[in-house]
């Protein structure tokens, strides 16, 4: 992200118990990183693991795999069917050539 002209910051683990904070503020707004490189499958339960510290967190999403576009947006839409409740950004990249902007609520 910081490639494309974004500014970056990684925020610390915390040391408290329980205590959970995303993994990065993206331009001023926080930002849960994942990396898929497994199966179909994977995409469901990273995205979900993210949305679990926050429900109204951004999540940022690298495909380092062979999963197609219309599979990702197939998985994000069966774990926003099962919360309502989840909103936030998703930024998709693939294999860091085509990367995707989506809200939550263009899936509903």
């Amino acid at each position: 992200m910081s490639k494309q002209g974004n500014s970056v910051y990684l925020t610390p683990e915390p040391g408290r118990y329980k205590k959970r904070v995303t993994d990065a503020i993206v331009n001023g707004v926080p930002f849960e990183f994942r990396n898929i490189t497994g199966k179909n499958r994977q995409v469901e339960q990273e995205f979900s693991d993210a949305k679990i510290k926050d429900k109204a967190s951004n999540v940022f999403m690298n495909i380092d795999s062979d999963i197609e576009i219309h599979e990702v947006r197939r998985r994000i839409v069966m774990v926003l069917n099962r919360h309502p409740d989840y909103t936030g950004k998703i930024v998709v990249s693939f294999q860091g050539k085509n990367t995707y902007f989506w809200d939550t609520g263009s899936f509903r």
